[in-house]
């Protein structure tokens, strides 16, 4: 477990503890990348904080938007932000209860 990436992640979440949807994927990110040697990589490397992500996730929900309106299922924005770290295609499962997880 990367210990460097688990306090970075902790600190961005501080940062940005009044935007929920952002604390939400940070937290569920925080121990997949710190845990996957490659994502580590990725998410200390230029451009892969959980602000990029987060933007990144945020891109993709508007090209999926009618409108000015959007919504977006939980385990999708879950799984664009996996890929973002490379950590496996959004289509698998990961047996993450994500009710729980957003509790």
């Amino acid at each position: 477990m990367n210990q460097e990436v688990i306090n970075k992640i902790n600190e961005e979440v501080i940062k940005n503890k009044n935007n929920t949807a952002f604390v939400r994927i940070a937290d569920y990110l925080k121990f997949k990348v710190a845990g996957d040697e490659k994502a580590a990589a990725k998410y200390l490397g230029k451009n892969g904080s959980i602000q990029h992500c987060y933007d990144d996730i945020r891109s993709m929900a508007r090209k999926e938007s009618s409108g000015n309106a959007c919504c977006v299922e939980d385990e999708k924005v879950f799984g664009w932000a996996k890929e973002f770290y490379g950590l496996t295609n959004a289509a698998e499962s990961d047996g993450i209860d994500i009710d729980k997880l957003l509790e």
